[in-house]
């Protein structure tokens, strides 16, 4: 009975330290991995109507929001934001130019 008591007591601390991690990582980032993956998936949904800013504007903008996540956001994301989060990548990569690796964004008067 003891060692079910232990690895209880264990598995509940990690979850949570990775909690009071992941709070912390929101707290510097702008919001948790699934208020990053909701942003994104409007962004989605704006890109696929048409509406707002220019579609390429759009694309920049998703990708940068999606590089606002830390490694341990994403460690730490439940599960529907995990699935919100690789939806509107996949999405995305389709457009950006340099596909799964997103958009150009470093360009110069129109060099590379």
């Amino acid at each position: 009975m003891a060692p079910t008591l232990v690895s209880t007591m264990q598995v509940t601390q990690r979850r949570f330290n990775a909690s009071d991690a992941a709070a912390s990582d929101s707290s510097s980032s702008g919001g948790t991995a699934l208020d990053v993956a909701m942003k994104v998936n409007k962004l989605k949904r704006m890109h696929q109507s048409g509406q707002g800013q220019g579609k390429k504007e759009i694309e920049k903008m998703a990708w940068r929001e999606l590089n606002t996540l830390s490694e341990q956001q994403i460690a730490t994301a439940e599960g529907k934001a995990v699935a919100l989060l690789l939806n509107s990548w996949a999405y995305f990569a389709r457009f950006w130019e340099k596909g799964k690796d997103g958009p150009y964004e470093g360009l110069v008067d129109g060099q590379q």
